[in-house]
């Protein structure tokens, strides 16, 4: 696919290592999961759990929108088998206001190639 290889471009842009990718699960929007349900998703096969790109790209594409989603994991509770941690929602906003510079970058040079 032209665009993941557009975006995977993009956000390695001055960056030495190339940025993940996986399988997101979301189970419920907009709630953190308990370490039973981290163990379950992990189990299942997951490598993130998302709360509302999945919703929204559904909502999207039920209108007829073409999508190209980017995404930035805010913690690492279902990322590191064996050390699933509480998260609250004040640690989550710190690390999305930390990733914000970057994701700008990355969308930026995206829209320029596309």
């Amino acid at each position: 696919m032209a665009e993941r290889t557009i975006v995977r471009n993009a956000s390695t842009a001055n960056r030495p290592e190339p940025p993940a990718s996986g399988r997101v699960f979301t189970p419920r929007v907009d709630i953190f999961e308990t370490p039973a349900e981290l163990r379950m998703l992990r189990g299942f096969g997951a490598d993130a759990v998302g709360m509302s790109t999945v919703p929204e790209v559904l909502v999207a594409r039920h209108m007829g929108m073409d999508i190209l989603a980017i995404s930035t994991v805010t913690d690492m509770a279902t990322g590191i088998p064996g050390q699933i941690e509480h998260v609250t929602h004040e640690a989550v906003l710190e690390v999305a206001n930390r990733a914000g510079d970057r994701l700008a970058d990355v969308i930026k040079g995206v829209i320029a190639k596309i």
